[in-house]
């Protein structure tokens, strides 16, 4: 013993390291359009995208009162347009999946502006809101999923080690459409009315297939090179000849330990288990109640405002919590990179904070007020947009995040589906906000909860395996 350091002789097999599983990290940092290159205009695309995208989701808190008054319709009827909406963008996730493996990123985003663009050119058309559920709510919801979907594949496979800040950088453009084409959706749909409003949105989407046509696979490098990375890469991990004996020191081996748990992480998931691993499970239940909770407050802002006769701050709030909104997202992936806490005790604070900002809702009773609570929920709400994507890529790997995030987005749109509408149920019946900011509060709580439980398995999963890897080794 030296230095009060444990040493330990171990016998290493050369040829263990030369799987290609091994080197695909390296490998996909090495291509030109990772990190670099055309990564940076599938930002840019993804950016604008999601200016478009976020304008056409969040617009619906405008349209609800428009519609009620409308068809003349009632409140827990209306919410079901925009909760199936939601839910079909959030739920049609593993269909996108599929269509992703079998027709690529790209067709799969412009297909996606094609379906939007001809859900909102029906619902333009539509007579009742029956007919809404159809055009707006499935057609032009799955059209958005498609483009959605794809979207956070294409950065996800162009940036690896500025994954977490391309995916802030990029969820700007969310920030931007909520701030800016709120108050535009405002104005065209009560200039030009319900139906011309639609038309205007059915040109948007077809913007997302422009977008979507820069999406180009990353370019491969030569079989050459990748001969000369695996013997560099081999070099680099065991300067040594084969079945000569080293030492390792206790730090030593915890790098060996850290090398061996990214390659387990990222071990290809079957369907069974992305669904059922206690983590992801815990994972899934959160997203289904932080998706419904946090879509109430947005579906129901303009009828809310109205209820506490503050009606003079609605554009004004809804202005401000796209800007709390761009505030999150953009934090996210610099919180990350400078505290260094990982993902998902990050997806616990944020989730909790969310909570203190729901309930805080019932408090309000003067504009500014109300501007100060809108702004703390975009925050939080932008914060765990972007976690969304970093929770799973964290927890499964990167070689399971297709698989992991379609069914991620099924299960939040379950809850977008289920759970809007039961609080215009309760609207009507209670017939005051205070019981639904309690509802929407209470599935938040839930959320944080769960949230901690997969954080908790992921950990414990993790611990318990460093540990058997050292076991082995000393």
């Amino acid at each position: 013993m030296k230095n009060n350091m444990h040493e330990v002789s171990v016998m290493l097999d050369m040829e263990q390291f030369k799987r290609p599983s091994k080197i695909t990290p390296l490998i996909k940092n090495d291509c030109k359009d990772v990190d670099g290159g055309w990564a940076w205009i599938i930002l840019f695309a993804f950016t604008a995208s999601n200016i478009v995208a976020a304008g056409l989701f969040y617009s619906f808190s405008i349209y609800y009162p428009v519609i009620i008054s409308y068809y003349d319709a009632s409140r827990s009827a209306t919410s079901w347009v925009g909760s199936l909406f939601s839910g079909v963008f959030m739920m049609a996730g593993p269909l996108a999946t599929i269509w992703i493996r079998k027709f690529g990123l790209r067709s799969t985003i412009m297909f996606g502006g094609l379906f939007a663009c001809f859900g909102y050119v029906g619902s333009a058309l539509a007579e009742n809101v029956e007919t809404l559920l159809f055009t707006y709510g499935i057609v032009a919801g799955f059209g958005c999923c498609l483009n959605y979907t794809a979207w956070f594949i294409a950065i996800s496979r162009s940036f690896v080690r500025y994954k977490s800040l391309a995916l802030s950088l990029s969820s700007v453009g969310v920030g931007i459409g909520v701030f800016a084409l709120g108050p535009f959706f405002n104005v065209i749909i009560f200039e030009y009315g319900l139906s011309s409003s639609f038309l205007i949105s059915a040109g948007m989407a077809l913007q997302l297939c422009v977008f979507g046509s820069l999406v180009f696979p990353v370019r491969e490098i030569s079989s050459k090179k990748v001969n000369n990375l695996e013997e560099e890469h081999i070099v680099k991990l065991l300067p040594v000849k084969p079945n000569e004996e080293i030492k390792m020191d206790a730090c030593e081996m915890c790098s060996l330990t850290s090398y061996h748990e990214h390659e387990i992480i990222n071990i290809k998931m079957t369907t069974r288990e992305a669904i059922l691993n206690p983590s992801g499970l815990c994972l899934h239940v959160a997203n289904f109640l932080w998706m419904g909770s946090t879509l109430i407050i947005y579906v129901m802002m303009r009828d809310y405002v109205n209820f506490v006769q503050l009606d003079e701050y609605f554009l004004l709030s809804f202005t401000v919590i796209g800007a709390g909104d761009l505030i999150g997202r953009l934090s996210t992936g610099f919180v990350i990179k400078i505290t260094g806490v990982s993902s998902p005790v990050l997806m616990v604070i944020a989730s909790s904070l969310c909570f203190v900002s729901i309930i805080s809702f019932s408090t309000v009773e003067n504009g500014v007020q109300l501007l100060v609570q809108v702004a703390l929920f975009g925050i939080t709400y932008g914060f765990q947009n972007i976690l969304v994507v970093l929770v799973p890529a964290t927890i499964f790997g990167e070689e399971n995040l297709d698989l992991v995030l379609g069914y991620t987005f099924f299960f939040s749109g379950l809850g977008l589906l289920m759970l809007t509408p039961i609080a215009g149920v309760i609207m009507d019946y209670f017939g005051t906000y205070m019981a639904v900011l309690i509802f929407s509060s209470l599935l938040q709580l839930l959320s944080s909860l769960f949230s901690f439980g997969s954080y908790f398995f992921y950990n414990s999963k993790k611990n318990a395996f460093v540990k058997t890897v050292e076991g082995d080794l000393f």
